[in-house]
């Protein structure tokens, strides 16, 4: 028996899931248009120096590279669009309004170890927000990623956030060698470790802190305890305080109370992200949707002071959880080769036509299509 074997939907060829990719796809895009975002189209390539310092966790094994032939420059196939974004509306500064608003769609390309299974390339729509007070950008992130949540028909998901600010500014207090002894334990969700780890330090009320914050997973009574916990450092409570207000407008704006949940311990993209940063998990099985958050050290390194917050959703993974089912096509099936001229007509009353010519097999192109027509002979 060979090892693979060649079918339409291994092949990519499926139409149902071709249609239902589509569809999916429309009803973001209709999400984003319903906030003001127009679509942009950028290159599949990029400069890798273009991209070497800018890119969130960008690492040579990590992307596809290839050497220009002309100048003998080395490209790189994007691993990730908000750099290109950035670039791109970076150059026209001045020209265009802010707040500005645009999505984009396409393949990114990313290496990756081929015996576990996963594609180098993976299909991402997105959308980013420049010029924005932080409260109202933030906010107005979470409530389109909810609202597409809802459009698709996805029930099972949670959009879990955190603040790389407050943990910035917790890791400062700390030092870098503790910082990066707490971070490790973060990561590893290795609570077991913090009673020795706690006992070296020398401030009692940052020793509770970094001892309750693992714990602090939640919503509005997490936060609220994190702000009293806070109250030594002025900047932590600050930050606290940011949550609270940020949770609490979410809520009022329609986010339910169950769908989006605090994690403090989050830690993932410092030196990347500023602020809030989020993913969007299936809470049935724990796939990612997708995720995003405030990145307002970026566009500096484009020369240009805009304020800045994005998201990128993971279209094939939002498509298979979608509950909405396709409705079923109206298709007509002209039968005979002299029937072309009916076909076309069918055709101009704005009729869909399939036409079967003399010679084809009527029952087997109907039994492999798996759908059904309405027969014209």
């Amino acid at each position: 028996m060979p090892k693979h074997i060649l079918t339409a939907s291994t092949f990519g060829l499926s139409p149902e899931r071709a249609a239902r990719r589509k569809a999916a796809e429309s009803r973001i895009m209709a999400v984003f248009a319903q906030y003001g975002y127009e679509e942009v189209s950028l290159p599949l390539y990029e400069y890798y120096e273009v991209l070497r310092d800018i890119t969130h966790d960008f690492r040579d094994e990590n992307v596809i590279c290839f050497t220009e032939r002309s100048g003998g420059k080395t490209l790189v196939l994007r691993p990730d669009f908000t750099p290109q974004v950035c670039r791109m509306v970076a150059g026209y500064k001045g020209e265009l309004p802010l707040p500005l608003r645009v999505y984009y769609r396409g393949s990114i390309f990313r290496n990756v170890d081929t015996d576990q299974g996963t594609k180098s390339e993976k299909y991402q729509i997105g959308c980013e927000l420049y010029g924005t007070k932080e409260i109202a950008g933030d906010l107005e992130l979470i409530l389109c990623a909810n609202r597409i949540m809802q459009s698709s028909k996805i029930n099972e998901y949670r959009i879990i956030f955190g603040d790389a600010g407050y943990i910035s500014r917790l890791f400062a207090l700390l030092g870098d060698a503790p910082a990066r002894e707490y971070r490790k334990i973060l990561a590893e969700k290795a609570i077991y470790k913090l009673d020795e780890f706690t006992s070296r330090l020398d401030a009692p009320a940052l020793a509770a802190l970094i001892k309750a914050l693992p714990l602090a997973f939640g919503g509005r009574d997490e936060i609220k305890e994190l702000i009293a916990l806070s109250a030594f450092d002025e900047e932590l409570k600050t930050r606290a305080n940011y949550l609270q207000e940020f949770f609490q407008n979410a809520v009022r704006c329609g986010v339910a109370v169950d769908k989006i949940v605090y994690d403090p311990s989050e830690a993932r993209g410092l030196g990347y992200y500023t602020g809030i940063n989020f993913e969007i998990l299936n809470s049935a099985t724990g796939a990612s949707f997708g995720g995003g958050g405030r990145y307002d050290k970026l566009m500096a390194k484009f020369g240009v002071d805009y304020t800045a917050c994005g998201m990128a959703l993971y279209l094939s993974e939002i498509e298979a959880a979608s509950a909405e089912a396709l409705p079923e096509p109206d298709i007509d099936l002209v039968i005979g080769s002299a029937n072309m001229a009916k076909a076309e007509e069918l055709r101009n009353a704005g009729h869909m036509v399939v036409q079967l010519f003399d010679g084809d097999d009527k029952d087997a192109f109907l039994a492999g299509a798996g759908r059904k027509f309405n027969i014209v002979s």
